[in-house]
């Protein structure tokens, strides 16, 4: 299929330019995103049956969102468009044959 070598490429620039981190208060969870050239950043989670919320640009390549911490989720990114699944500790295969991160509380 030709669309392979479109696919690759994009997914390529959006893995080698990003960074993801989670800092964690008694009640939230703060996912941050390091990602170059990001015009928008959108974030899904299991915990909002996956409804798309804006994430929070905080300076030119970092975007937040805040979540409660109390249980497990499942989250990703869409940015510009187009989905995207960070580096994360715990990743979950979808029903799609795609991935998700997971994120589990402290014990």
């Amino acid at each position: 299929m030709r669309l392979w070598p479109v696919f690759l490429t994009a997914a390529a620039l959006l893995t080698g330019c990003s960074a993801a981190q989670i800092s964690r208060s008694a009640t939230t969870v703060s996912l941050f995103l390091n990602i170059e050239n990001a015009g928008a950043v959108s974030f899904a989670c299991s915990l909002e049956q996956y409804v798309l919320r804006p994430a929070e640009r905080i300076d030119v390549d970092t975007w937040r969102v805040q979540v409660p911490s109390e249980q497990s989720f499942h989250y990703f990114y869409v940015v510009d468009g187009d989905v995207y699944v960070p580096e994360c500790r715990f990743k979950e295969s979808d029903d799609f044959g795609a991935a998700n991160c997971v994120f589990v509380p402290e014990m």
